[in-house]
């Protein structure tokens, strides 16, 4: 990967996950520096984005204590993505420190070369509702919660035939289709995708676990049986069940039609 890919991808992947309703911040894995954080995290810790280029732990340092830090370092050593439920931290908010209980994910992305460069946090604050009776007690059910609630189309496809477990509205009316693809492999679906070479692309993503990130990519789809020229920025990464085995791909995406013809 060359260094200009390298910031392409990085934008893309920011262009991606600062649009999305839930906390979402990524760390570099090396020395725990914040290089992103979309506006839900910001507010979450009653923080501004001079929080940028600093060790979480300096902006957040009661975080600690409390296992964040244990964490990201497994994730790192273990290259497992890592799903806390119902979890309670004690936040710090306008010099007050204040339980809350989140749904989070700390998912490793891993470079190229193997390594592990980054840490993608995602988090819902479920506050709220820790007393009442709801189902997220399974790595399924929080991503089914991520899914639904984004604006961002998104879609959870599972096994070597990469059958589409989950899809979010805003995926499939991109798609062109219902909800009856639902248990159907996406590559069966959507041969279209398949003739541009997407089909090899996330073969490898969910081979290799590499994550694979593309910016502003035409690309043609059948789309209510009329074929169309769309622009997209998106992401496919690999998801591993608890023993670090590769499961699927995930799909997050933008259309980004406007900027990319403001681009040519």
């Amino acid at each position: 990967m060359t260094l200009r890919k390298s910031i392409i991808n990085s934008k893309a992947l920011k262009d991606v996950l600062a649009q999305a309703p839930v906390s979402i911040s990524i760390i570099k894995a090396n020395d725990y520096t914040i290089e992103f954080a979309n506006e839900y995290y910001l507010a979450l810790f009653d923080k501004k984005k001079v929080i940028l280029g600093r060790s979480i732990f300096e902006v957040s340092p009661e975080l600690v204590k409390q296992g964040i830090k244990d964490i990201i370092d497994q994730v790192i050593k273990t290259e497992v993505l890592y799903l806390g439920k119902k979890h309670s931290f004690n936040i710090k908010k306008n010099d007050i420190v204040a339980k809350s209980y989140f749904n989070f994910i700390f998912m490793p992305i891993k470079e190229s070369t193997g390594i592990i460069s980054k840490i993608i946090l995602i988090a819902i604050n479920r506050t709220k509702n820790v007393n009442a009776q709801i189902n997220a007690d399974t790595e399924e059910q929080l991503y089914h919660e991520l899914i639904n609630s984004s604006p961002s189309m998104m879609a959870v496809l599972k096994g070597k035939s990469l059958l589409i477990s989950r899809a979010n509205d805003s995926i499939l009316d991109s798609w062109g289709k219902g909800k009856d693809v639902i248990g159907k492999s996406l590559l069966e679906v959507m041969p279209e995708i398949v003739a541009q070479g997407f089909g090899q692309i996330l073969r490898k993503v969910f081979k290799t676990g590499t994550p694979y990130f593309d910016y502003e990519k035409p690309i043609n789809i059948l789309r209510f049986g009329t074929q169309e020229l769309n622009y997209y920025t998106f992401i496919y990464y690999a998801i591993r069940n608890i023993k670090g085995k590769i499961e699927g791909v995930a799909v997050i995406a933008n259309k980004v039609n406007d900027s990319a013809l403001l681009h040519m």
